[in-house]
This record gives structure tokens, sequence and C-alpha cells, in this order.
């Protein structure tokens, strides 16, 4: 029984890390350099992992999907476009072996031979001019040297190893191999030695610009030794296809020939295929068996549903079908032919072959199955040529295993454009047919609505991909949503750890207000004085910047919606998100996420725009339009025609979990022409609407991300500077590359985000009103508490009103007792830190009511546990000017604003400092406090009763009405000094 050998990226990566091991441990070949290229190109250095030859990345190479890993993008042209190794040395490597991956994307048959990798003349591995072959110019100083006999191909990935020895007689032998295969072996030619110098990726030292290398590669090894022909088969390898599959489905009988690799290089080809059955398992009737021939694969004229005869089958077809709907059929190409209307029937066709090319090649050209079929065997020939299956896409031959035989011993064997016969693997299924992408029916109305322009812009980006994503995306079943991108937060960090590395994630947090705490990015902190918002325009590469957010890495949303990863369920078009969080304080445009562009302009984390002319954004806000909903807003380049705000009937409540997913797929087109926008609420569809952006004019909301990327991607910060920033914790935010559906947001809601690995973990509730401080075990089994700090900055702490533990057990001992730290921890034994599920341990009045909320907590379980718990603040807290702190501003307040006007604060603490007047912060009190405690006393007890107060208040001494005076005098004089 066979079955398919689908090659996940991982596992490319752990072969390639074998071959690695296994040639470096090798005495006869030993890697000497190695550039993977996985390297961000911004980092300004490809690391030479085998050797000591780092090359520095120019400004103009790109990163982009690899065939192990990531691959480096170069730009004919451009003279920033190459990687340059200042001082390479060619000792000892007479004998050589250069193997690499590459995919040329233009300009290999232009004048100007194409350096593709390069030192000097002699020393080079380049394109022909004009030809596009190949050219192994190791030690031949151009006089001669090897060539491919084909071109390489644009837009196709190959793997070549070029070898050369240099031996003593003075001329050695030179080889090309191409995807593992010797294409060219010539007579001895390698003469001239190297010297040594730089050596340049994409371009070669001293030559013009139209000598520059326009594509990617990846990869880059260099060998002491010429590898054996198997030794470079095994580097080949890594990344060529496994063979065709035969699936086949022992419940409905069908039968379909797939390309089930993962990662998408060339399309494989198919020039004959033959499929056996010693029981004679195969069904041969014309209602069974629906043969290649049958459906007009690639077949001279017109295959099926190409009513536009543009060997094609696409957008434009159905126009041809719409606008010839009803009328007599005649020559309509592609048909049905049944010499009726242009019906429904035609209309199948169309759905049935959408996505499908061939055609138009002329008499003899399709496929042929005269070679002799029964039960025993199914044969079918190309009469020309071959066919082209892409990764991941499927080629169905209808019901043709006979089911009630059911032997599953069926043998599959094919050849390509060369007629070498491959024995292809056979894997059997059991269930319904996958269904197939969904197309509109047409007895909607919506449908004779669709312009041609629409449709034709709406798949113009697989024209651009059809490399990586064509036929997976039209003609695979019913994906599954891969998960790219997961930040849990259990470890303390912003880490991706389904992304890796590259992904991570970066907590900006200038003054330390906020941190990750029990396995969730805590956000609370991010409020201002009285429990006032922060704005988001701040400047975060300042350290007086107030608040935190992650800042996440530019263009993972890029990826993840038009870079097909190579991983079954991959769609183009479609992005997912999900989120866990739960608000502390309700506060409008505050956003969970925020990711896009503004202005089209670079990122800048300084400071934020107001959202002008050219911004595309998706973001989520637990509370917008005033605090009564929860708003999911899309913008395309920030106009009213293509914005989409959905809002869901109330806002997210504090104190709750909440779980949204958000998903967006430009291929559903239920609520408009241009996708649809979903959002999921604690596991059930809440709202559903347009995406924004017209395709027919080009507006394909999503490219907004491919074209000028996503260079703002925020969690808890909006890139609007009058938003505030998030004063909730985030649990869980997951990044999927496709639309969840339904059943996948439901399951996901069930099962919860990932569990911390330390879930036990106490909280700290604070009572503004009150200023009681209590320990609370939410979660549902006792733990034992051993030791915990509470921290505040700004001095928020009072240690009078802290009851500790060690107050009523000596075997708990105090070691600060400050306004800016308490802690005390278990020194004995004893039960007193033993927390019940959901009962309070009082800490007593331990928070000084103040306008700061900057309290941090950290504790110490008796398994040794140790983390920073969460602060959960509850109850109203004071106004400003109430420095009493009794919840009301009365002339008590005045009298202490009075006795410390003008008193040196400098020392203090930031609470300190307010409670003695500093109103405004600024570790003073003086003239601009009292205008504030003055506005504050006349807003709580009515306008005039701050004058009204003359009379009642105690008279100051009369130092303090001088310097009262002095300071109103030096106030007006500086006034006047300004506005002169």
């Amino acid at each position: 029984m066979g079955s398919t050998a689908t090659r996940h990226p991982l596992l490319v990566l752990g072969a390639a890390c074998a071959l690695l091991i296994y040639f470096q441990g090798a005495a006869q070949a030993v890697l000497v350099h190695h550039w993977t290229l996985d390297e961000d190109p911004v980092t300004g250095t490809a690391v030479d992992i085998a050797g000591a030859s780092n090359g520095t990345i120019g400004s103009a190479v790109t990163s982009a999907p690899g065939i192990i890993g990531d691959a480096f993008q170069f730009t004919g042209g451009n003279p920033n476009s190459e990687v340059s190794i200042p001082a390479f040395s060619a000792a000892g490597l007479e004998q050589i072996t250069v193997a690499f991956w590459m995919n040329p994307t233009a300009n290999t048959t232009t004048t100007g031979f194409k350096r593709v990798i390069s030192a000097a003349d002699g020393f080079e591995i380049i394109i022909q001019q004009n030809t596009g072959q190949l050219g192994n110019n190791l030690y031949t100083n151009g006089s001669a040297y090897p060539l491919t006999p084909d071109p390489v191909v644009e837009n196709q990935w190959i793997h070549v190893a070029m070898t050369s020895n240099l031996d003593g007689s003075g001329a050695g032998p030179q080889q090309i191999y191409v995807n593992g295969q010797l294409v060219a072996d010539t007579p001895p030619l390698a003469k001239d030695a190297f010297a040594g110098g730089e050596l340049k990726f994409g371009h070669r030292p001293g030559v013009g610009d139209n000598q520059r290398y326009t594509g990617l590669l990846d990869d880059i090894r260099i060998y002491n030794e010429v590898l054996s022909a198997q030794d470079i088969m095994d580097l080949a390898a890594v990344g060529l296809p496994d063979p065709l599959t035969l699936v086949v489905n022992t419940t409905t009988g069908a039968v379909s020939i797939k390309n089930g690799n993962t990662v998408a290089l060339n399309p494989i080809g198919l020039g004959f295929y033959k499929i056996d059955s010693a029981a004679g398992g195969l069904k041969t009737d014309d209602a069974s068996w629906n043969s290649l021939a049958d459906q007009g694969i690639d077949a001279g004229g017109s295959a099926l549903g190409d009513f536009n005869g543009d060997s094609s089958v696409d957008a434009a077809d159905y126009t041809v079908w719409r606008d010839n709907l009803g009328q007599t059929e005649g020559d309509l190409l592609g048909g049905n032919g049944n010499g009726g209307t242009v019906d429904a029937t035609d209309y199948e066709l169309w759905k049935t072959h959408f996505g499908e090319s061939g055609g138009g090649g002329g008499p003899g050209s399709g496929w042929d199955e005269s070679g002799g079929s029964n039960a025993m065997q199914l044969i079918e020939l190309r009469l020309a040529g071959a066919s082209s299956i892409e990764a991941g896409q499927s080629l169905s031959l209808g019901q043709a295993y006979n089911t009630s035989i059911a032997d599953m011993n069926l043998s599959f064997s094919y050849s390509g454009a060369s007629g070498a016969m491959i024995n292809g693997l056979v894997e059997y299924v059991a269930g319904p047919a996958t269904a197939g992408v969904a197309t509109p029916e047409p007895g909607s109305l919506a449908l004779l609505l669709l312009a041609a322009p629409l449709l034709a812009v709406r798949r113009k980006k697989l024209a651009a991909a059809l490399a990586f994503c064509l036929a997976p995306l039209l003609l695979a079943g019913q994906a599954q949503a891969v998960e790219v991108h997961r930040y849990t937060f259990n470890d303390g960090t912003a880490n991706d750890s389904i992304g890796g590395a590259t992904f991570n994630g970066v907590l900006v947090n200038p003054q330390g207000i906020n941190r990750f705490a029990a396995g969730q990015l805590n956000l609370t902190g991010n409020n201002g004085a009285f429990n006032s918002a922060i704005a988001a325009g701040q400047d975060y590469t300042l350290s007086t910047a107030r608040g935190a957010y992650v800042d996440l890495p530019n263009n993972m949303i890029r990826d993840a919606v038009v870079l097909p990863d190579g991983t079954a369920g991959n769609q183009a078009g479609a992005v997912s998100f999900e989120t866990w969080y739960t608000v502390d304080t309700i506060r409008t445009s505050a956003r969970v996420y925020h990711f896009g562009n503004q202005n089209g302009g670079a990122e800048d984390s300084a400071t934020v725009g107001t959202g002008g002319t050219g911004t595309s954004d998706i973001g989520l806000e637990p509370s917008g339009n005033n605090m009564d909903v929860l708003r999911v807003q899309s913008r395309f380049n920030q106009t009213a025609a293509v914005a989409t705000i959905l809002d869901a009937p109330a806002p997210s409540p504090p104190g709750v979990q909440q779980h949204v997913v958000v998903t967006y797929d430009h291929d559903d087109l239920s609520a408009g022409p241009n996708g649809t926008t979903k959002v999921y609420i604690n596991g059930a569809l809440e709202m559903t609407g347009l995406i924004p952006g017209d395709p027919a004019t080009g507006g394909l909301f999503l490219d907004a991300f491919e074209s000028a990327g996503d260079i703002n991607n925020w969690l808890g910060r909006s890139m609007f500077n009058n938003n505030p920033l998030l004063d909730a914790a985030i649990n869980e935010f997951r990044v999927y590359d496709h639309a969840m559906t339904l059943a996948q947001v439901q399951s996901s809601n069930t099962a919860g985000p990932t569990l911390a690995g330390t879930p036990k973990a106490p909280t700290l509730f604070v009572d503004r009103a009150t200023g009681g401080v209590t320990l609370v075990n939410e979660e549902a089994s006792a733990f034992e508490v051993t030791s915990y700090t509470i921290s505040s900055a700004a001095g928020s702490l009072n240690p009078a009103g802290w009851t500790s533990i060690h107050d009523s057990s000596a075997s708990w001992t105090e070691q600060s007792n400050t306004r800016l730290k308490l802690m005390e921890s278990e020194t004995g034994a004893g039960t007193a830190g033993n927390l019940a599920p959901g009962v309070p341990l009082s800490l007593g009045a331990a928070y000084q009511k103040s306008p700061f909320q900057d309290l941090t907590f950290d504790y110490k379980l008796s398994d040794g546990t140790m983390g920073a718990g969460f602060v959960k603040y509850t109850g109203a807290g004071i106004g400003r000017s109430d420095l009493n702190a009794d919840g009301s501003l009365t002339i008590a307040d005045w009298e202490i604003f009075l006795a410390n006007n003008y008193t040196s604060l400098t020392g203090l603490s930031a609470t300190a400092a307010y409670l003695k007047g500093d109103l405004d912060f600024d570790l003073d009190n003086d003239f601009d406090d009292y205008r504030l405690f003055q506005a504050d006393y006349d807003a709580a007890n009515g306008v005039g009763a701050f004058a009204a107060l003359g009379a009642s208040v105690p008279e100051p001494s009369s130092i303090v009405l001088a310097a009262l005076a002095l300071g109103l005098v030096a106030r007006r004089q500086g006034w006047r000094r300004a506005q002169a």
C-alpha cells in the first residue's frame, strides 16, 4: 500500500541539517563555507556558518521564501543589490564544488553576462548573455568553460552544483549538475588559479550594473573537494519534488493524480500514465472513468470552459458566459456543444474547470486513451509534450476505482516530457469526496452583477504567484486554517512559538510600568494620573514615554496573506486573527491590535499619525464609538468609501475574558465583490461585512499589505496619536494564513488559550476607594505563598496601613516596609501563606490612595514557583486635588495645599509630592498647581465656591502670603515678557 511522502518545511530543514552533518563529517569533502541566506537583510550581514567569510548585504536585497528557510531576492540593475565578501580566500580550494539553489526571475537572455556568484574572470558562476545558459567559469579565465545545454527557466527553482579540479597537470575537469543530474562534463579546462579577493553574490566586482543577477538565491555552499554524483544528488533531493501520487477514495471510488508536494518548486510534467490492478479493480465506462482526454485537458483548440479561447479557464470566461446567457450557443468556444442555448450547463463546465490551462495548441496536442484500457489497466498518453501539475494540484479521473472489489493493491507509473518512466505513489483515503473550492452559483442575481474587470482583478494575484499558489487555491478541497504565528506570553516574552525567532515581538516599556504576568501580556498599567488614558502618540524612543505596547515584526501580516508557505491549507488572499483578552478599564478606540501602514511611509515607533490618505489598517477595539460597542475597523487608503466598520451591540465588559476571531477572505463573496469580513465573539458569529476596497479599480484590500506592507504591527497601541493605549491584559494572540471556519473558531473557543507551564499564581487586588489590598487565589486548587513583593515607583504604598502576614504569624519576616516596596517571606514553619480558592488574604490598607496605579507584584510559592502576578484595581479612585484622599474636595484640602505652597518638594516621591499639592506632577507646588486646585474646587462645589472661601479659610502666614504674592508678580511679569 502506497502513501504520500509530503515534505514539511521543518523536515526539509532537518534533512538539510542532516546533509550538513554528513558532509562535514566526511573526510574527503569538507564544507568550508555555507551561507544559508536566512537572515533578515536589514541586519546587514550574511553569515558564513561554516567558515569566517561573512558578507555585507546591500540595501536593495530583500528576503523571500526559499527552498530551505528563506532566500535572498536580488534586483538586477540596482547598485545596492548584492552581497559582498571583501577578502575571500581560495586557498585550499583547488578542488571545489559550489552548490546552491537559484530562481532567476528576469533578464536571463538579455545583453550582458549575469554574474550569479563571482569574484573575477576565472572564479565565477554566470548566466550567459543572450542565450540564458549557465556557465561554470571556475579556474578558466573565461577562455572556455562548460555551459548547460538549455537556458535557465525564469520563475523556476533549480538546484545547481558546479565542480572544478585545478590539478597539477595544469588543466582539470569541470562539471555542471542541475537538480542532481549531470548536464555538462567537459575535457580538462580548469587551469587558471584564483589568488583571492572580493567575492559577490548577484554581481561581479568592477563590472556594470547591467550584469547584475535578477532573482533569488538560497543555501550557497562551497566544498574543498569535487563531490560525487551521489553526494550532489543528495543535496538536490532536499528540495526536489516527490513523485506524483495516485489518490484513491475507497468509499466513493474517486481517483485523482496529485502533486502532493507542499513546497512549491517547479511543476511536475505528466506525458503518460498507467494504472494497474491485478484484481481487475478499475472501471473504464464513460460514467466512471473521466479521462484527461474526456476532460479536454491541454487539448488542441479550447479546453472545456475556455469560452474566449485564451488557453486558460478564468474569470474572463465567466464574463463571456454571462454576456451570452440565454442566447444560441452557436460557436461558443469550450461550450458543451449541445447546439442549444448558453445555459447553466455551460456555467457548470466553467465552474468545474476553473483554473485549468490548456487548449489553443492546435490539433493533436491533447490526451488520447487509445493505448488500451480495461478493468486491469488504465492508460493515457499525451500526443505531444507534457501537462504541468503544480504543487498541491490534482487532476481528477472520476470514479475509476471499483469499490466492490477494493483490493487496495493498485500500482501507478508515469512519465514526464523526457519519457523516462517513474514509479508514482498510491494513497488510499476513505470518506466522502472532498468538496471543491466554492464558486458562485448561476441562480444568484449577484452572479449577473459581477463585472468582468472585477473578477479579472480578483484573480490577478494568481498569475503573479503561479508557482506558489495557483493550483492549490483553485483546485484543492476545503482547506484548514494554518496557524503561522502564536504569542502565548507564557515564558515572559513576546516570542512567536509558531513562526520562530524572526517573528518575535518586543515589549516597548520605557518606564517599566507594564509586564508579562501569569502567562499574559499585562497592560493594565496603561493608565495615567487618576486612571486617565495615556495617548498612543508619544515618542517611545524616549525614557519619559509612559505606558507600554508590543511591537511585532514588519510584514508578518503581508506574508501570512499573500505568500503561501507550502503547508497544506495555506490560502492566499485570506487571514485570520485570534485573541483572548480581558479589559481592565474601558477606553474609547484603544486597540487590542492595530496593523498596517500610514501615509505610505516607513515605520515610526517614535510618534504616530492621524491616519491620513494612504493609511491601510486592521484594528480591534474593545470599546469604540464612545465606549458603546466592540468595533472591528478596516480601512483601505483611508477614505470613507473603502472603510468597513463592524460594531457589536456592546463593548467588551471589564474583568471578563473575551475570545475574538476576525477573518478576512477575498474569495468569500457572500458579503460583497471584494470578499467578506467575519467577527466571532466567544465562539459565535456576531458580525459579517464586506472587505473594503473596489476590485474593479484595483482596490483589493489585502493587496495594500502586499504592496506597502504592514510596518506598524502593534499589540496594545493604536497607529493614531489621539487614541489611548490599551488598558487590558492580552492572554494570547494568533495569526492564521487562512479564513477560519465557524467550526474551527468554536473548537478553539472550547480549548481556550495555551496554558502557562505554571498556571498557579496569586492575584493582588487593590481597592482604589479604601486603599485596601488583598491576596486572592483565583485558581481551582489551593497553594501556599512563601514570599511576595509589592513595589511602586511612584511611592504609592502605605507602610503604616500594611497588615503584613508577619503581624499575625511569627513564621514570616518583613524585609522591606517603605513607600516604594513592601516585602516579606516565610522564614519558619507554618501555614500562614496558604491560599484557598477564592478566599482573600487581607494585607490591610497598604495602598496610599493617590493618582498613581503603578503597583507591581512578585511572588514565590512553596513548590518553588516564582513569577509576576496580576494587579487588579477595583473601586473608584480619588479626584484631583483631594489631597487628604477622603473622597471629597473641601477646605481641608485647601489647608494642605496652602501649607505646602512654594515649599521645596525636591527628593520626594511622586505620590508624596502630590499629597503636598503637586497637582501637575513637576515636583513643586506653585501657581500652576494653584490654578488647577481652584478649577477642581469650583468643579466639585460649584462655580465661585473657591472665591467664597475667602472669609472662611484660615489666614496663611505672612511669609507664605509674601511668597504667593511674589509668585503671582513673577508669573505676571513673565507673562508680560513673553507677550512683549
